[in-house]
């Protein structure tokens, strides 16, 4: 199983800490299975956040936008 991220950061009483940021989310895969890519226009996100986006975030706006690309919608 992957780990959190980290990242070094300097404080203001010029102390070196560890930030602990999230896991990094992937982009969702064309429906079609023919694209190797990711879909283009939603976020990258962990599936807790995706729940908490808007559906503008979710999705483009054409016929099957959050699930085809775009060549394998047309």
């Amino acid at each position: 199983m992957a780990s959190n991220k980290t990242r070094v950061s300097r404080t203001p009483g010029n102390r070196i800490v560890y930030l602990y940021t999230k896991k990094v989310g992937k982009a969702p895969k064309s429906a079609c299975g023919v694209c190797p890519g990711r879909l283009r226009g939603i976020r990258a996100v962990r599936p807790k956040v995706l729940m908490r986006l808007s559906k503008t975030k979710k999705h483009v706006s054409r016929a099957y936008g959050g699930s085809l690309c775009g060549s394998a919608a047309l």
